[in-house]
């Protein structure tokens, strides 16, 4: 049976400031390959195929704290910030436990959407949801990058490999 992992832990960092919580929820952003509907050679039906361009969806948290200095930097949706999640995941065989991995997501994005003050009732825990929209993407696992998506710069890479390599050198780009 395939090993399974389970976040326990994470702890967001943002570029200018540091720690700025820990994570009490965390919704990782989606890479969306585009696709298109084409005609197949005999006219009957479509396929969908992919057009070599990608769509990079919503990063969500929720954090245990606010802080108004953390609110300042973020509050600019013209200006990017870089944040850095680090995670520990439990890893599990057979349902035993056997080990933990380390997880690092590194994204440069600007705000999409955000709470002018946290969640917070009378003797609550603080609980404060962020939204942004990533511009790159870079997710490492156990030593391993699995994934780095940089928009601005035009780099799509999974396990190591640049699957736009050949879109980006025939358009004269790199």
């Amino acid at each position: 049976m395939a090993q399974q992992y389970v976040l326990t832990d994470a702890t967001f960092y943002l570029d200018t400031i540091g720690t700025i919580g820990k994570a009490t929820a965390v919704e990782v952003p989606t890479i969306t390959p585009v696709k298109e509907d084409r005609k197949t050679i005999d006219g009957v039906g479509t396929q969908k195929l992919p057009t070599g361009k990608i769509e990079v969806g919503t990063f969500k948290g929720t954090l245990n704290c606010f802080y108004p200095e953390i609110f300042s930097k973020i509050v600019n949706p013209y200006k990017s910030v870089l944040i850095k999640v680090y995670g520990n995941l439990m890893g599990f065989t057979n349902g035993s436990k056997d080990g933990n991995k380390k997880a690092l997501l590194t994204m440069k994005c600007s705000a999409a959407e955000y709470k002018t003050l946290c969640d917070k009732k009378e003797h609550d825990a603080t609980s404060y949801d962020l939204t942004f929209d990533p511009s790159s993407v870079r997710l490492i696992f156990d030593g391993i990058e699995l994934l780095n998506v940089d928009l601005d710069n035009n780099v799509y890479e999974v396990m190591g490999e640049d699957v736009r390599a050949e879109i980006v050198k025939n358009l004269g780009i790199r």
